[in-house]
Formats: C-alpha cells, structure tokens, sequence
C-alpha cells in the first residue's frame, strides 16, 4: 500500500504543478483544467483513495480524503485543479469520520488537521453533519501536536508544509 500512497501523492504533486504554472483569469484557468483532463485526474485519485479506504481502513489514507473534500470547497477550482466529487462518497466518509471522533479514534495529528480544517469551513462541514459538538469533543481531548514530515503526501502535504507550521 505505500508504494499506491507514494504513487498517488507523485501524480498529486505533478498535477499541482501544472495547476500552478496556470495564468490567466479565473475563467480562462477553469476551461484549461476542465480541458486538460487534470479535474478528471484528480476525481479519480480521489476515488483510488475511497477504493484504498474501503479496503484498508487506513487513517492516513481518510486523512488524504478529508483534505480533498475539504480543499475542493475551500480553495477555488482555479487554484487547485480539484472540481466536484462524489456527494454520495463525501457523506459516507463525514460518517466515517464522525463515527471516529466518537470512538475517540482519530490521532492527534488528525485532530487538529480537523480543527484547522474545521475553523476555515465550519459551514461545510456542518452542511453534512451536526459538527459543532463534534469539534466540542476533538477541542477537549486534542493535545498541541509538533507536526512531523508531509513528505510523500501528496496535495495534503504540500498544503500543510506551506503553512509552515512546527505545531498544530
């Protein structure tokens, strides 16, 4: 499964490149990435990750997940590359993640991943579920965590290094 992930996260990265090199209006930019194939290309990394997930269960594996649903509405098409995804796929990983949370089953990495997602798009996240009391429960037992590397993680990784955090 590593190699997938390192495949995925080198196809992520080439693709980020490409949007970035992007000039032009926001217009111009959204018919080249609709033209390109590059919104294509990552609506089906997205779905590899979903087929892995459902397959593994692996955590860092829904961490990648969440960052897409929560990237594609938090950053312009024109920036990232990413268009719609799967509604249905989106609900079903909000109820996985939530059925973690009150398991108290994400790591502590992914905790603050989620409160940081969580404090720039509360009204995603509670378009689809009752988040608030979630994130209740995530500030209580979240612990302040020294980031470790992002490196081979794709689009999430290269988000979170350009914050240029040491903790979360």
């Amino acid at each position: 499964m590593i190699e997938l992930l390192n495949k995925l996260s080198a196809e992520e990265l080439n693709l980020s490149i490409k949007v970035k090199a992007l000039k032009g209006s926001m217009k111009g930019r959204q018919d080249y990435l609709a033209n390109s194939g590059i919104i294509q290309k990552y609506r089906a990394i997205y779905m590899t990750y979903n087929d892995v997930f459902k397959r593994t269960q692996n955590l860092e594996v829904l961490k990648r997940i969440i960052f897409f649903q929560w990237y594609s509405v938090s950053e312009p098409l024109a920036l990232t590359g990413i268009g719609e995804l799967d509604d249905t796929l989106i609900r079903s990983n909000f109820a996985v993640l939530h059925d973690l949370i009150l398991r108290q089953m994400p790591d502590n990495e992914f905790d603050g991943m989620i409160l940081h997602y969580y404090s720039i798009s509360d009204w995603y996240f509670n378009s689809f579920l009752n988040f608030t009391s979630l994130i209740n429960m995530v500030l209580t037992r979240h612990n302040i965590t020294k980031l470790g590397s992002f490196e081979n993680r794709g689009l999430m990784g290269e988000y979170w290094n350009s914050l240029n955090l040491k903790e979360i």
